[in-house]
């Protein structure tokens, strides 16, 4: 449950912030997504907040479109300590992110081209947060061959380094890579094909992780 405003200051420039439950329970799915209770042991809210610089925004733009942002948040709930167990209340992060078409294939407004997409996060409260710093990067090409102008592959990378407040110097280090297969403009299926190297921050733990999933838009 919450409530989220959008603030289009300009046709590239937007500011959004909203203010959410931050039941852990009902995050985490449970009564099969139907778990809306404001209070189970949670207290305070989830605030979060972005400033974006969108190129390329306006309908019919020669320009290559893409998305730059940064924000923040912060959560009022109370998290245990990774060493000592005791609990404290708040805790709160950064992140920017940034997204660009890099090559454009067909007309303007064609969807197809090749993305280029990157994300740093930070959360300095390091003796609450498990992984307090993460870097992600990617790239997705939609409509890469004339036969298939609405299929999409992906490739993704990710790190992530543990808390200092863990014993040991931990990291994880995860692969990815996606097909969207188009079945018609609506049906689609989509592979996926998950590397993970050091699962929990666990050196020598690896894991192969495979999905299917068939997807419907009206």
């Amino acid at each position: 449950m919450g409530a989220q405003a959008v603030w289009t200051v300009e046709p590239e420039w937007q500011v959004a912030a909203g203010v959410f439950n931050n039941n852990p329970f009902a995050a985490a799915g449970a009564a099969h997504g139907f778990d809306w209770q404001f209070q189970e042991g949670n207290v305070g809210v989830f605030l979060l907040a972005q400033a974006a610089w969108m190129p390329g925004a306006q309908k019919g733009s020669e320009t290559l479109p893409g998305l730059y942002g940064v924000g923040g948040w912060y959560d009022g709930n109370e998290f245990a300590d990774l060493g000592t167990g005791a609990t404290s209340r708040g805790s709160y992060g950064f992140y920017a992110m940034a997204q660009q078409v890099v090559l454009r294939q067909g007309e303007v407004g064609s969807g197809r081209g090749l993305t280029v997409w990157g994300l740093f996060t930070w959360t300095p409260r390091v003796n609450v947060n498990l992984a307090p710093i993460g870097l992600e990067a990617g790239a997705s090409w939609a409509g890469f061959a004339e036969a298939r102008p609405h299929d999409v592959v992906s490739l993704a990378g990710y790190v992530g380094r543990y808390s200092p407040a863990l014993p040991g110097d931990h990291q994880v280090l995860g692969l990815e890579a996606t097909y969207d297969l188009a079945i018609t403009r609506a049906i689609s299926v989509i592979a996926d094909v998950q590397g993970i190297f050091g699962v929990n921050g666990v050196p020598g733990t690896n894991a192969l992780v495979a999905g299917l999933q068939l997807g419907f838009t009206l």
